[in-house]
């Protein structure tokens, strides 16, 4: 049985940069459809990404300048999808308000 070699594509430069030329590199991917209510989440789970991973949010922002992608619709099926074709990373954020002790807590696989 033959098994085709991938070869492994290298990008150099920043982390914005090479998750630039990442995004750029898949052309466009098929998002599902999100509703309001998901961007409203996701926008506050942003924020604390943000904050808690600044290195991880130097790549979102690269990878979202490379897909030209509607930042919204991104950012709900990131933060807040229920279902889709592109599975992978799971990131969450858990604001203030609905924690026993006040803290946001985030987290990514």
């Amino acid at each position: 049985m033959f098994f085709p070699v991938i070869q492994p594509i290298h990008h150099a430069g920043s982390a914005y940069e090479k998750s630039r030329a990442r995004a750029e590199a898949l052309g466009v991917l098929p998002i599902p459809e999100v509703t309001n209510e998901d961007v409203r989440f996701a926008r506050p789970c942003r924020a604390a990404a943000q904050i808690v991973f600044p290195k991880d949010s130097e790549i979102l922002e690269g990878f979202l300048g490379g897909g030209h992608w509607n930042l919204g619709v991104f950012l709900a099926y990131f933060f807040a999808r229920k279902q889709g074709i592109l599975r992978g990373c799971t990131n969450f954020a858990v604001l203030p308000d609905a924690t026993k002790d006040g803290h946001t807590v985030v987290g990514r696989n």
